[in-house]
This record gives C-alpha cells, sequence and structure tokens, in this order.
C-alpha cells in the first residue's frame, strides 16, 4: 500500500506510512484530501483496512485533480507507533499539515470511512486549516 511517508510531530516523530497520489502537473495549489481507513477488524484487518483506498485516492487525483493522501495510522504495518484512538487523530491532523506544508496543497479536507469518518470529524473540528469533513 505505501508509496509514500511522512512523519508526526508528537511521540517523538514517528514516521507514518502512506500512500499519496499526485494530480498531473503536480501538488502546489491544488486542493488536497486526507483518507481515514475504519478501524481493522476482521481476518487481515490491520493489513488490509488501509489497502483499499489508493484506488480511491488515485481515482480522487485523476478525476478531481486534488492531491489524495491515505495515511496507515501509528499501530498500522509500515508505521511506527502503537495505536491509539487519541494517536490516530494525531496522525490524521499530521496528514493535513503535510498535505498543506510539505505537499502546497491550496487547502485540505478529510473524508473516513468508520471509525476514520468520526477521525475526519473530529480532525476538521480541531484545526480551522482543515475546510470540511465528509
Amino acid at each position: 500500500m505505501s508509496n509514500h511517508s511522512f512523519r508526526s510531530e508528537q511521540d517523538g516523530g514517528l514516521t507514518l506510512a502512506a500512500h499519496l497520489e499526485r494530480p498531473t502537473g503536480g501538488t502546489r495549489g491544488r486542493p488536497g484530501v486526507v483518507i481515514c481507513h475504519g478501524f481493522p477488524a476482521g481476518e487481515g484487518g490491520g493489513a488490509n483496512s488501509p489497502a483499499t483506498f489508493p484506488e480511491l485516492a488515485a481515482r480522487i487525483a485523476r478525476e478531481m485533480g486534488w492531491v489524495a493522501l491515505v495515511p496507515a495510522p501509528r499501530g498500522m504495518p509500515g508505521s511506527d507507533g502503537f495505536f491509539s484512538l487519541d494517536g490516530w487523530l494525531e496522525d490524521v491532523l499530521a496528514a493535513a499539515r503535510h498535505l498543506l506544508v510539505d505537499q502546497g496543497a491550496s487547502g485540505v479536507w478529510t473524508a473516513g470511512f468508520g471509525t476514520g469518518g468520526a477521525l475526519a470529524v473530529c480532525a476538521a473540528a480541531a484545526d480551522e486549516r482543515i475546510g470540511g469533513a465528509a
């Protein structure tokens, strides 16, 4: 799943795996979206949770011209740290900062499914730089 990584500023700067899709022409000045997966459950849940979203990220980049980031939060395969919902919220906020600061996105929004949907809403409420959540 991972083709990218970024660092969280919390807990000593964890390295988090992610999948990043860029629109044709690059990321600067383009809107960005952080796509948050749900809670890993069932057989292979930890490995499968974020693995289903790179295709969605690619479609958003290709058809909408947005920068799309699918983070694997702490405790997930490829990322440092241990699971906690507070930590996952910090990871979503770090992903939004990464799109704005490091990728040069013109704005950032969050979207999620299940637990990821709740985290997307909480992140948008916690950081005024996030334009909204779905």
